[in-house]
């Protein structure tokens, strides 16, 4: 997963922020989509688990560095891991 920019946030670019975004976040949500789907014996599946990697940029934000739009969708993985798990496990 990436990255990004390393700048601080009045230097970041919106699109680099954006693609981070959407690497990081909106990828891992759309495989757990098709992961659920394939999984859950609601669709007729055996079950299974759903891993997610995040960092410990989401618990423990530094702030520094320039990383603070990566630290954020860190924060965000764990937010819908625990969503996700709360919907889908049962």
């Amino acid at each position: 997963m990436g990255r990004g920019e390393q700048a601080r946030i009045d230097e970041q670019h919106a699109d680099a922020v954006a693609r981070l975004m959407q690497v990081n976040v909106v990828g891992s949500i759309i495989c757990a989509k098709h992961a659920v789907r394939g999984m859950s014996t609601a669709h007729g599946g055996r079950g299974g688990s759903i891993v997610t990697i995040a960092s410990v940029a989401a618990r423990a934000p530094a702030g520094a560095g320039g990383v603070v739009p990566y630290e954020a969708t860190k924060g965000a993985l764990v937010t819908f891991a625990r969503g996700l798990s709360n919907e889908v496990a049962s």
